[in-house]
């Protein structure tokens, strides 16, 4: 339950405060975005924080990625009649 409540503040702090989209974490994007001066610099303050996990940000955007192929099969699953939502 802790990481499911840290993986939603990650995803607000994105959105409020980086105007990123509301399924991605912080984490992921400082992956996505890491070859950027001000991200790269973000991207090793978190892995660092982290230090218990290799390369976090690189965990993170895979795991978002991970749910984002489960959503897809599952919509494609139920031809996408509405109900899903």
């Amino acid at each position: 339950m802790f990481i499911k409540i840290a993986v939603i503040i990650s995803q607000l702090l994105n959105v409020i405060f980086l105007r990123g989209h509301p399924d991605v974490t912080v984490s992921a994007r400082c992956y996505v975005n890491r070859h950027k001066p001000r991200w790269s610099r973000v991207y090793k303050i978190i892995n660092t924080l982290f230090f218990f996990q290799q390369n976090h940000c690189r965990s993170s955007f895979e795991t978002d990625v991970i749910f984002a192929r489960k959503v897809v099969a599952l919509v494609d699953k139920q031809k996408f009649d509405g109900g899903f939502w």
